[in-house]
């Protein structure tokens, strides 16, 4: 078996983007890896795009879609702060642009039918009053 940071390396050299910073960000909310670490693992010009996903890192995300998304909202022009306390509400997986509410949840999540509540009760409470309309 393959050391993580020999398995991590792999991954930034060559799989696309997206899919390598899955990886390295789920070693690095773990605790399982060093970020620093690993940019001294790539030196060179030749590395230069492996370097680039290590950028993209940050801690909170609790999926890979969540990940993913974070990435995907920035690239399209989005203010994006995530995993957002908001009074009433409880935290937020993304606040977009400071007044949109975006929760991501994976195939499965709502199996928990406690979590599937806590998020219907949380969607009512974040939700638009009646007849709201943003201007455009």
């Amino acid at each position: 078996m393959l050391p993580l940071k020999d398995v991590l390396i792999h991954a930034l050299q060559c799989l696309p983007e997206l899919e390598s910073l899955v990886m390295v960000e789920c070693a690095y909310n773990r605790g399982e890896i060093d970020l620093d670490f690993l940019r001294r693992l790539l030196p060179g010009a030749r590395n230069g795009r492996a370097r680039a996903v290590l950028d993209l890192v940050e801690r909170g995300s609790d999926s890979l879609l969540e990940t993913v998304a974070r990435v995907l909202f920035r690239r399209h022009g989005f203010d994006v702060r995530t995993q957002v306390y908001l009074a009433g509400i409880g935290y937020v997986d993304f606040l977009l642009n400071g007044c949109l509410i975006v929760e991501i949840d994976g195939v499965g999540f709502h199996l928990n039918k406690p979590q599937f509540k806590k998020d219907i009760r949380r969607n009512n409470v974040g939700a638009p009053p009646s007849g709201f309309s943003v201007p455009l």
